[in-house]
C-alpha cells in the first residue's frame, strides 16, 4: 500500500491529425473528455491514443472521433470484466480485460495503425 500512494505516472500523448467535428480531444482522454461536462468518471481510466481507425466491423463515422470511440470501446470491456470476475487475487479479472482487448483488436474491430496506453483505474492495470 504504501508504494501504490507514492507512486505516480505522467501520461502524455499527442495526435498529427485531427478526426471528427468539434474540438480536439485532450490527451490521455478521460471519460470526462468524452462527455466535456465536468461529470465525474464512473472510473477515472485513461487512454492515451496515436492511432487511425481506417475500417473494421466497428463503424465510425467520418465525423466522429476515433478516439473517443477506442475509449468507449475499452472502458466497456474493463467495466465488463470487473462485473464478471471473482477472483479475490485480482489475476484472473486482469487477464480476462487483457484477452478482452487483445481480441477487440485482433478481431479487426478496428483496423488501422496505431499505439496506446490504456490505464485500467478500477483494475490497476495497464495495457500498451
Amino acid at each position: 500500500d504504501e508504494i501504490v500512494a507514492s507512486t505516480s505516472v505522467t501520461l502524455v500523448g499527442s495526435v498529427l491529425h485531427l478526426r471528427g467535428e468539434g474540438h480536439p480531444l485532450r490527451q490521455p482522454h478521460t471519460h470526462d473528455s468524452v462527455s466535456g461536462d465536468g461529470a465525474v468518471a464512473p472510473i477515472a481510466s485513461y487512454l492515451c491514443w496515436n492511432g487511425e481507425v481506417f475500417g473494421g466491423t466497428e463503424v465510425i463515422a467520418p465525423s466522429q472521433c476515433d478516439t473517443g470511440a477506442v475509449f468507449a470501446a475499452i472502458q466497456a470491456l474493463e467495466i465488463d470484466s470487473k462485473a464478471q470476475s471473482t477472483d479475490p487475487a485480482h489475476t484472473s479479472v486482469c487477464q480476462m480485460f487483457l484477452d478482452k482487448v487483445r481480441t477487440l483488436f485482433e478481431s479487426h474491430q478496428f483496423e488501422g495503425p496505431f499505439a496506446m496506453i490504456y490505464y485500467a483505474a478500477s483494475l490497476g492495470f495497464t495495457v500498451y
